[in-house]
């Protein structure tokens, strides 16, 4: 046969490897080989076959044909295909590790390039979660600082970490009930302090984090050739790329590398829970326990565990000698369910990986759907205080389209291979399709507890409310908790213009007194001056009548109790002039919130002004008491009188107290999101004000507890009965899209 003839075969591959990669000895990783890049700093995992073949392209002239031949006869019995040989040569090609002498190979790697930029574009969006900027080189920097910090690395300073780690679980295991008390509650994430201060102590904690990857990478004889800043879940902190841990010969230094980050957190952590233990309560408490929570919780659920891809994925991976197990559990979790759907490949099957890894692919999957769900379940306790729903929605959106990113490409690209299409078991494929249909309609249909939570207060039933009918300055009120009779004076207020007022006609009725009084006596001299003397008592009666009559009405500044009883705050919790985004008036000493009862409120000197309208108190009989839940108008549909409820009162502890609902009205109220009590909507401090629409639900204890306090504050969840699963997504859906419209 003519040469010109000769198949593509037999024709030279004009393919020779970059001189310029850097290569770890086969064996150093289970066999396997890494393969750096020096200029894009990649690293590449190669199996000594993949290797050998890499290897195999140095010879001069060498054909296709001849790198089968060399694979076969090394690796015997094992086959391999042309096509095979040629997609793998066509992965070096992409990667840059081969070049080709053929003409226009930079116009055909331009292109490539420039699709894999394009590709990374179009889905970028699936890492906003994980956002990094372009870094520096660290490396003169910690040349200079790991002779320093390196020793934390060593075994003298591996024992001291363990000792520390050691002494503060004794301390939390003594302490655990003090310790749960002090971490602060999923409601008060809401407050901008709380929060940022959460933020500030995950990032300090992330940096330091990865400085520890840095000096043991740099300790280690690596190198560390990036530094830069991270938005993780948009919270700033540092990265530092260690791939270059992965050339490092000996295993004990690469997962010594791994945990690094790991080892600092616990260090940091047990000292955190020293200064725990032995500090006052304030700003500097509250930051050990951030960093008790960020450290040891984070270390256990996320870094060092090996089902997520942190620094216990890369100690499991170099534990059991497995490169890229990410990948390979994945790919062999999915050829479990592929050998079901799809016939086998022509030529000789591929070797397949062990079961283990398969199983680890699924629970890995598995375990990082529960984590993302807690994550966007704490998202929602933060944000909801704040009506911020429709954010903590857009994120969990966000999270679970980046989960299912990759299989819609993987699904994409297997529609648009021909030759995968043709391997798949029509059949099958459609029983499937039908069984996940009915599996779907079954579990939207699959009624569900429906539980309606609010924020509650225990208050006397039927209590009744004293308001201001005249707007003044309160200069005296009842305590919350005071007992009066009916006709005590539970506030005293002060109003500046009736006062003045008074003062004003008072001192027009002495002097208008004594022009009476002068008239009388010079009628008997001058006849004129009698003449004048009937108009001036006239005058005199009428400025008296009009005294009398603003006194009268100044006695309204005084409140009095309608009925015997309990003094107890209000409900409505806000300055009616703020609340209604109206200027504050002149008059007002201070903008006031929370109840006209708090202590701040009622100052003699420095009292709250109280517009008419405005509750001071409710009196009412503390032996009958009940709770007043403040539900979200949104669910005011789902609940109705009859309906079980739990409660869980903060005066009674872990305790939970069953009731039932009796009464169910609506109104809208003047409310304040940050009060813990008061959950979605109340706060008697700090919170912006707003009108909300409310549903009041009033419950009765089938048991009452002993001892309960007036005021008492806590959260009920309200059986509303079982609801389809499809009902309760729609009803989240409309209400999320539609409730402002």
């Amino acid at each position: 046969m003519n040469a010109s003839f000769a198949s593509a075969a037999d024709r030279p591959l004009r393919l020779t490897p970059r001189r310029d990669v850097l290569t770890t000895s086969p064996g150093a990783v289970s066999g396997r080989c890494v393969v750096t890049d020096p200029v894009t700093l990649a690293h590449f995992e190669l199996s000594e076959e993949e290797h050998a073949l890499l290897v195999g392209l140095d010879k001069e002239g060498v054909t296709l044909r001849q790198l089968r031949r060399l694979f076969e006869r090394r690796f015997a019995p094992r086959r391999v295909s042309e096509a095979e040989l040629q997609a793998y040569l066509s992965r070096l090609t992409e990667a840059g590790l081969v070049v080709s002498e053929l003409p226009g190979q930079a116009d055909a790697l331009w292109r490539m390039e420039e699709k894999r930029r394009a590709n990374s574009r179009r889905w970028g969006w699936t890492r906003l979660l994980a956002m990094r900027t372009r870094g520096v080189d660290p490396d003169r920097f910690l040349q200079g600082v790991a002779p320093w910090l390196g020793g934390i690395f060593s075994f003298a300073g591996l024992v001291t970490i363990a000792v520390l780690a050691a002494i503060a679980a004794s301390i939390l295991f003594t302490n655990f009930d003090r310790f749960l008390a002090d971490l602060p509650r999923l409601d008060s994430l809401s407050q901008p302090g709380v929060w940022l201060l959460l933020l500030a102590t995950v990032a300090a904690m992330k940096t330091l984090h990865e400085l520890g990857h840095a000096v043991g990478c740099k300790r280690g004889g690596g190198a560390v050739h990036e530094l830069g800043v991270m938005l993780l879940a948009f919270t700033p902190c540092l990265y530092c790329d260690v791939s270059d841990a992965w050339r490092l010969p000996s295993r004990a230094g690469r997962m010594l590398v791994s945990a690094a980050g790991v080892l600092v957190e616990i260090a940091l952590a047990s000292i955190a829970v020293l200064v725990w233990r032995y500090s006052e309560p304030g700003l500097v408490r509250l930051l050990a326990v951030n960093t008790i929570v960020v450290g040891a919780l984070g270390t256990l659920v996320v870094n060092a565990n090996p089902l997520m891809r942190y620094d216990g994925y890369y100690l499991l991976s170099d534990l059991t000698r497995t490169p890229n197990l990410w990948e390979r559990s994945r790919k062999a979790s999915a050829a479990v369910v592929g050998r079901w759907f799809f016939r086998p490949p022509t030529g000789p099957p591929s070797p397949a990986e062990p079961t283990w890894m398969a199983a680890y692919g699924v629970v890995s999957r598995v375990y990082l759907t529960v984590v993302m769900a807690t994550i966007v379940m704490l998202l929602f306790a933060s944000l909801a205080p704040l009506r911020l729903q429709a954010i903590a929605w857009g994120l969990a959106i966000l999270m679970a389209s980046a989960m299912i990113a990759g299989p819609i490409r993987q699904a994409v690209g297997f529609a648009g291979n021909p030759i995968a299409r043709r391997r798949l078991r029509g059949g099958r494929a459609v029983l499937a399709s039908l069984a996940a249909i009915v599996i779907a309609a079954a579990a939207l249909n699959t009624p569900l507890p429906h539980r309606v939570t609010a924020a509650a207060v225990v208050a006397p039933r039927g209590a009744t409310a004293v308001a201001v009918t005249m707007a003044g300055r309160l200069v005296h009120a009842a305590a919350p908790g005071d007992w009066v009779s009916q006709g005590d004076v539970v506030a005293r207020l002060a109003n500046p213009d009736t006062e003045h007022a008074i003062a004003r006609l008072r001192g027009e009725v002495a002097e208008q007194r004594l022009v009476v009084e002068h008239l009388g006596v010079l009628r008997a001299e001058d006849p004129q001056s009698g003449t004048r003397l009937p108009a001036a008592r006239a005058t005199l009666e009428a400025l008296s009548k009009r005294l009398t009559d603003l006194e009268a009405e100044s006695e309204r500044l005084t409140l009095r109790a309608p009925r015997d009883g309990v003094v107890t705050a209000p409900q409505n919790l806000a300055s009616p002039s703020e609340a209604s985004g109206a200027e504050a008036d002149d008059r007002e000493l201070s903008t006031w919130r929370g109840s006209p009862l708090d202590a701040a409120n009622r100052a003699p000197l420095a009292g709250a002004w109280l517009e008419e309208g405005t509750v001071v108190c409710q009196v009412g009989e503390p032996s009958d008491l009940v709770v007043e839940a403040f539900v979200d108008e949104s669910q005011s549909d789902l609940i109705r009188p009859g309906q079980p409820v739990r409660l869980a009162i903060g005066a009674l502890g872990p305790k939970v107290v069953t009731g039932k609902l009796v009464e169910v009205s609506r109104r809208t109220a003047h409310t304040d999101r940050e009060n813990p009590a008061q959950g979605l909507w109340f706060a008697r401090s700090r919170a912006t004000l707003s009108e909300e629409a409310i549903c009041l639900a009033l419950i009765e204890f089938d048991e009452p507890p002993a001892e309960l306090p007036i005021g008492a504050l806590g959260r009920v969840k309200i059986d509303a009965g079982a609801t389809p699963l499809g009902e309760r997504l729609l009803d989240t859906l409309s209400r999320l899209f539609w409730s402002a419209y």
